[in-house]
């Protein structure tokens, strides 16, 4: 009848599962409806627009379907290009998410498949069928802004297994791919705070040091209580004390995100495997010329950062076998494969080493670069000069948009501001017994919801017209999740009014603080934790500080959208320039020679980088300097 027949015609109705068939009479049909709409006039009601031709399409996408399932690929897309073209986006896109954990082989082997049969260009295309196989790899909530989709469940390898499909399917796939890449690669460096978290400066008091209210005092402020200087030790013992802490600290921090094996790593070195092993050599040079050079620029600016990144790590391997070494006793001098003399490949040495590396690195990156626009896509020579119109910033230029984000700017018709964040709670505080339980992470997200409400009245007028929602959702197993993500994600929506009077870029400054922060953990917890949000002031009755410490969290972003790329890309400034800094710090520290080309960089007016500290990490950054003028006074390289 009429009605069964539109409900038939309904794309969720024919790509639903069918009644189990033989597969014998699948094929008989498939073929015998194929045979009657070419031999009979105008298909006889099973060519496009005929009464049947529902049915044709139910057919042939249960037979495509029942293909993939038996592994015969060669054949899948000989049926599937007779489906209807926005059936046989939606049906591919399916059969490539299915087939995204195949090897690399197999998937080029089905992209060469399908290019016999289906067109590249056009309503049915292969570029439609990879772009939307990419978008709902990364759609993580319905038409209705539900969290309902099987992205929003999904691990980070699922979208670096699909990344690979665009990638496999020709230079002419690589502008998308590329685009993709960018999406990864931002969701995954947000993860970095969540990854040093717990390498808060020792000397900060735990109950409550992480967060940044303005009427928090901890151990560095001015009214605090300091403890009485410890009795001397003895070099051996504070040297294995010194050791010791250092190795526990990085261990709990480097091994949490191995603890499920191999599949689970740190989200700065999954997103090295997307640019240097997933992405092809030529995709820069093919995407800029494909149009989308900004996502090119984007990529080589993340490959500039992960390369400083990836020097840090080096020589925080060193520096931890570096002191577990002394602490066993080990002369400082001792030399890899050679002897006690050897001081070019002694631990000290290459720690040094590595680390003056890293920190020309970091150094470098904060610079103003000069963008060639021959070779934009390709990673600049960095150094110090003053800005012009032809100098920008790493991940801060309009040399990052593509036509359709440019063209948005040019016209100033850029949608209110606004973003979305999947992310798994990750406590700062260390549990107080063994037996101590997580907080749900419901009852979390009521918390972070007040506390970003908390901070937003603390910003004034700024902030005013900016909405705050964040609710407890399913959480994430295997695809190279942490065991963590399993009890569940919070989703965090900010955006901001339009109908409040508000300049646009002030409230954009004001929602990105207000996710970077939470994402960092960087909120007045002692307000929400008092059940505070609205007057952002003190509670009448604080809680103690080990209630605010449980509530402390910091967020690991499983996915990262906004109303425009640049609030994401905004949002990763605010949270890996400080951090990255930070652990400049550290190495400058460390190297002992009483350097303050750190904290020179970030109090650079000009350059604008301490307006992304919090007041946490301002104090930490504060913190390292002053351990390294101490230290550099102890070996007498810099007089008291």
């Amino acid at each position: 009848d009429a009605d069964a027949d539109a409900d038939a015609d309904d794309a969720d109705t024919l790509l639903a599962p069918a009644p189990s068939a033989p597969p014998s009479l699948l094929r008989f049909a498939a073929h015998l409806l194929l045979f009657l709409q070419a031999l009979l006039p105008d298909g006889g009601g099973l060519a496009p627009g005929g009464a049947l031709y529902a049915r044709v399409n139910r057919v042939l996408y249960a037979y495509a379907d029942h293909l993939v399932a038996e592994r015969r690929h060669e054949l899948a897309p000989r049926y599937a290009r007779h489906l209807r073209p926005d059936l046989l986006v939606r049906a591919y896109a399916r059969f490539l998410d299915r087939l995204a954990p195949t090897s690399a082989e197999t998937k080029a082997r089905c992209l060469r498949d399908a290019s016999e049969w289906i067109e590249l260009e056009g309503e049915g295309g292969l570029r439609a069928i990879v772009s939307r196989t990419l978008d709902e790899s990364r759609e993580v909530v319905d038409a209705s802004g539900a969290p309902t989709t099987r992205a929003s469940s999904r691990g980070p390898a699922h979208r670096e297994r699909i990344l690979e499909w665009a990638c496999l399917a020709g230079k002419a796939l690589h502008p998308e791919a590329a685009s993709h890449a960018c999406a990864l690669v931002r969701q995954l460096c947000l993860q970095r705070s969540a990854a040093l978290a717990t390498l808060v400066p020792p000397d900060e008091t735990r109950g409550g040091g992480g967060a940044s209210s303005s009427n928090e005092q901890d151990s560095f402020g001015d009214d605090a209580t300091r403890p009485a200087e410890p009795p001397p030790e003895s070099p051996a013992t504070g040297r294995f004390k010194r050791a010791a802490n250092l190795v526990k600290t990085q261990v709990r921090v480097v091994n949490a995100f191995h603890s499920a094996g191999d599949a689970v790593v740190r989200g700065e070195t999954r997103a090295r495997g997307v640019v240097a092993e997933i992405l092809p050599a030529d995709l820069l040079v093919n995407a800029a010329e494909g149009g989308a050079p900004g996502a090119a620029n984007e990529l080589a600016d993340w490959a500039a950062y992960l390369a400083a990144a990836n020097a840090v790590g080096t020589w925080r391997e060193l520096s931890i076998a570096r002191d577990d070494a002394a602490a066993a006793g080990l002369d400082d001098g001792a030399g890899i494969g050679g002897g006690d003399d050897d001081a070019a490949t002694s631990l000290p040495a290459m720690t040094a080493e590595a680390g003056a590396k890293a920190l020309d690195a970091i150094l470098a990156l904060t610079a103003p670069r000069r963008r060639d626009a021959a070779t934009a896509f390709i990673p600049r020579a960095t150094g110090i000069g003053g800005a012009d119109d032809d100098d920008d910033l790493w991940l801060e230029s309009p040399a990052l948009f593509d036509a359709n984000e440019a063209a948005t700017a040019a016209e100033n018709s850029t949608p209110p501001p606004a973003a979305r964040v999947f992310a798994v709670p990750v406590p700062i505080a260390p549990p107080a017994s063994p037996n101590e339980r997580a907080m749900p992470v419901a009852d979390f997200a009521r918390l972070l919801q007040r506390a970003i409400e908390a901070r937003r009245a603390e910003l004034g007028v700024r902030a005013r017209g900016i909405t705050v929602h964040a609710e407890g959702v399913r959480g994430v197993v295997g695809e190279g999740a942490r065991p963590i993500a399993a009890a569940g994600q919070v989703m965090l929506e900010l955006a901001a009014s339009s109908d409040v009077d508000v300049d646009v870029d002030a409230s954009r400054d004001a929602l990105v603080q207000l996710l970077s922060d939470a994402i960092k953990g960087d909120l007045p917890w002692d307000v929400a934790v008092a059940g505070g949000g609205g007057g952002g002031g003190a509670a009448a009755h604080p809680p103690d500080r080990g209630t605010i410490h449980r509530a402390h969290h910091a967020l690991e972003v499983q996915s990262a959208d906004g109303s425009d790329p640049e609030i994401v890309r905004a949002t990763c400034r605010r949270v890996c320039w400080p951090s990255l800094l930070l652990e400049a710090a550290e190495i400058e520290a460390d190297l002992g020679g009483g350097g303050r080309a750190v904290a020179e960089r970030v109090a650079d007016a000009s350059r604008g980088l301490h307006a992304m500290f919090s007041t946490r990490e301002t104090r930490w950054l504060l913190q390292l300097q002053r351990r390294g003028e101490l230290r550099a006074i102890a070996s007498g390289v810099v007089q008291p």
